[in-house]
C-alpha cells in the first residue's frame, strides 16, 4: 500500500476506528430510558433525589461519540506523556478525522490483556500490569488528565529496543 504524507508526515499504516451509523440513536435512546427509569424511581421512593446527575452524565456520554474530541484528548495524553520512553500514544491523522471516524497511527502489538503474547515477548505479565497501573496513576495524579477507556480494545503492548536497552511499550 501507498504511504499516507499528512504535512510532511509519513503514515505507512494506519487504524481506523469508525463508528456504527446506529450509535448515536442508541445512546439517545438508552439516555431516554434512563430519565424514565429515574423519574419512576423518584416517583417510588421521594428521597431517592438522583435526577439531577442525568443532564451531566447525557453530557459526557454525548461527547465520547464525538472521535474529534478523542482525537484532542489523545493529543494531550501523547503531549503529558512525551518524555517517559515506555508510553506512546500514536499521532492522530487529523486531515482525514471526523465525529464518527478516526485516523491515527497503526501500531503493532497484543493486547494488554493477552498474557500468552506478553509472555512469549519475554516479558513478566505482572510487571507490564504494574507498569499500566503506574502510567495510569501519573495520569491522575501527576498530570491530572485521565484516560477514560482503558480497555483491551485501547490499550497495546509491544516490545522495543532504545538506547540498546528492551522496553515494555504501552499504546493507549
Amino acid at each position: 500500500a501507498e504511504p499516507i504524507f499528512v504535512d510532511g508526515v509519513k503514515f505507512s499504516d494506519v487504524a481506523v476506528k469508525v463508528q456504527y451509523p446506529s450509535v448515536r440513536r442508541q445512546v439517545k435512546m438508552d439516555v431516554a430510558t434512563m430519565y424514565i427509569s429515574i423519574t419512576i424511581i423518584g416517583f417510588l421512593f421521594p428521597k431517592f433525589a438522583f435526577g439531577w446527575v442525568l443532564p451531566e452524565f447525557e453530557k459526557y456520554l454525548l461527547e465520547e461519540l464525538d472521535f474529534r474530541i478523542e482525537a484532542v484528548n489523545s493529543k494531550k495524553v501523547k503531549n503529558d506523556f512525551s518524555l517517559n520512553k515506555q508510553f506512546y500514544v500514536p499521532a492522530i491523522v487529523d486531515k482525514l478525522s471526523t465525529e464518527r471516524m478516526l485516523v491515527m497511527e497503526f501500531i503493532e502489538g497484543c493486547k494488554v490483556n493477552d498474557i500468552q503474547s506478553i509472555s512469549a515477548m519475554g516479558h513478566d505479565p505482572t510487571e507490564v500490569s504494574k507498569l499500566l497501573l503506574q502510567l495510569f496513576c501519573d495520569m491522575v495524579f501527576v498530570s491530572g488528565f485521565l484516560h477514560s477507556d482503558p480497555h483491551a480494545g485501547n490499550v497495546f503492548v509491544r516490545t522495543c529496543k532504545v538506547g540498546g536497552r528492551r522496553y515494555v511499550f504501552i499504546y493507549v
